[in-house]
């Protein structure tokens, strides 16, 4: 299995908070991914162009439990951890290799520290690339298998019940109106003494 590369896509004029994590507007010397990417060990990023350096904020694949049980919404609806990984000396040009499963988003910000411009803007879309791993492909769980199959015979012997029912002579079909006469007869019965 190959890697594949996937360019990430910035919102210019916004940055990634060093405390928690969340976009933050108004910083016109940055751009950050505002989606959340997942990262297994051993992928990669890489800054494809010269003059920039760039940050990722790693959040883990833990989850607070107060968003699990008690009704409380994470910033942003990210239920990940943010692992605080990130300071002002974050900002680096080498490739950037995950050593642990977790969600990232990434911030940048030019080398020379002005502000972005519109070169700047274009050059966004292919700046940082993800080299991740092909997606394997779907491989059922024997368990699963197993479920579905059970289900299915279930579902085919009521089926055949149903078929069978339906499928009786006049006469069945009024014995089985009379036993089921009996059957709430008995029941309203019982209901009495009750």
């Amino acid at each position: 299995m190959g890697q594949e590369r996937k360019f990430l896509t910035f919102r210019m004029g916004f940055r990634t908070a060093l405390a928690d994590g969340v976009m933050v507007p108004d910083s016109p010397g940055h751009m950050a991914t505002e989606q959340f990417y997942r990262a297994e060990p051993g992928e990669r990023l890489h800054l494809c162009h010269e003059g920039y350096v760039f940050a990722p904020a790693i959040f883990s694949l833990d989850r607070k439990q107060e968003y699990i049980y008690r009704y409380v919404y994470a910033p942003e609806e990210i239920w990940a951890l943010y692992t605080q990984n990130l300071d002002p000396g974050s900002y680096g040009k080498e490739d950037y290799i995950f050593d642990t499963a977790c969600w990232f988003r990434v911030c940048v910000k030019r080398k020379d520290g002005k502000v972005l411009t519109e070169e700047d803007e274009r050059v966004a879309k292919d700046l940082v690339a993800f080299f991740s791993e092909e997606a394997p492909a779907y491989r059922e769980k024997e368990w699963l298998r197993l479920e579905i199959e059970s289900a299915a015979e279930r579902i085919e012997s009521v089926v055949a019940c149903v078929e069978k029912i339906l499928k009786m002579p006049g006469e069945s079909q009024e014995e089985l109106k009379k036993a089921e006469k009996a059957e709430k007869a008995e029941k309203a019965e019982k209901a009495e003494k009750a």
